[in-house]
């Protein structure tokens, strides 16, 4: 069954689909994109560092979240509806983020000394309007209620490392390793498309 899932992670949408396994052979080079992709990747660039302060102070992106955490990514589900999720939706919406993380990584490995061959990717929370919309065993996970300004579910601020990029998460409740590092947003129609 084909999966497409749009999730947002820290404003940029990823696509996680179904794809072939894409090794590339880089022999630790360094940024050289084919012709066709030096304008737009470019323009992207120039977007960021525009848009952004301090583009290159900033320390969460993914690559810097990989490296803070010695290869792994966190994730912490903001569920913005009030339909009910199953275990298995859950375990879809996992398995979903597993294969975008991976897509990621299939080009990543073996370029310019990039230092690992897999990312090890968990879901450690859900943001929920209430608890009683995720069914099933919950264990392993932590559940939010916290809301946003526009009154969506959020993840605890004082879990995650946008908000905490000098690792200081004095005020967090949960443990230090289910500490989230990216967030997810995810509608119920999109978990039904898996």
């Amino acid at each position: 069954m084909p999966a497409l899932l749009a999730i947002t992670l820290s404003g940029a949408v990823v696509r996680a689909a179904p794809h072939p396994p894409i090794r590339r052979a880089w022999s630790n080079e360094t940024w050289n994109p084919p012709s066709n992709l030096v304008k737009p990747l470019s323009q992207v660039w120039d977007h960021e560092v525009a848009t952004y302060s301090d583009a290159l102070g900033f320390k969460n992106y993914g690559y810097d979240q990989v490296m803070a955490t010695d290869g792994s990514l966190n994730f912490c589900v903001r569920w913005e509806s009030n339909v009910t999720v199953t275990a298995q939706d859950r375990a879809d919406v996992e398995t979903a983020l597993k294969r975008s993380v991976k897509k990621w990584m299939d080009w990543l490995v073996g370029f310019d000394n990039f230092p690992f061959t897999e990312i090890k990717v968990q879901v450690v929370g859900w943001a929920v309007y209430t608890p009683s919309l995720l069914q099933g065993n919950t264990d392993g996970i932590h559940v939010y209620t916290d809301k946003d300004v526009d009154g969506v579910p959020q993840c605890s601020q004082d879990c995650g490392r946008f908000f905490h990029q000098n690792n200081d998460y004095a005020a967090c409740e949960v443990e230090s390793a289910k500490h989230y590092g990216e967030n997810a947003l995810v509608r119920a129609w999109e978990v039904k498309q898996l």
